[in-house]
């Protein structure tokens, strides 16, 4: 969910009923009066920040588990040559992305 706000976002907020928010990709910019603002994503969890489930849900707010398998699904025709190259490229850069949120996620719970 995109979020934005006047006050920079904590990296995780425990909203009291037993769930978390996962605050990300905060990118702090300026109103029209010069005011800073903050946009970010935000994904909700349910009990402690864990890896695990950061992870998840950070991914699941991004591809469905229905895109997910479409991605791979059309990775194997690519490769048994019943499908265009460029699925190849498209879950490469899939991969690389989940790469990317895994490190994002480590680096954020070792900080806070």
């Amino acid at each position: 969910m995109k979020s934005n706000s006047n006050i920079k976002p904590s990296t995780f907020l425990d909203l009291g009923n037993g769930n978390t928010h996962y605050n990300f990709n905060v990118v702090e910019s300026k109103d029209t009066d010069g005011n800073p603002t903050f946009n970010y994503d935000t994904v909700e969890i349910a009990g402690k920040p864990n890896y695990d489930a950061l992870v998840k849900a950070v991914i699941h707010s991004n591809w469905d588990a229905d895109k997910e398998f479409s991605l791979r699904n059309n990775f194997e025709r690519c490769n048994l040559g019943m499908a265009d190259e460029s699925y190849k490229t498209v879950y490469i850069d899939y991969l690389t992305r989940v790469d990317e949120i895994k490190a994002m996620v480590k680096n954020d719970l070792k900080e806070s």
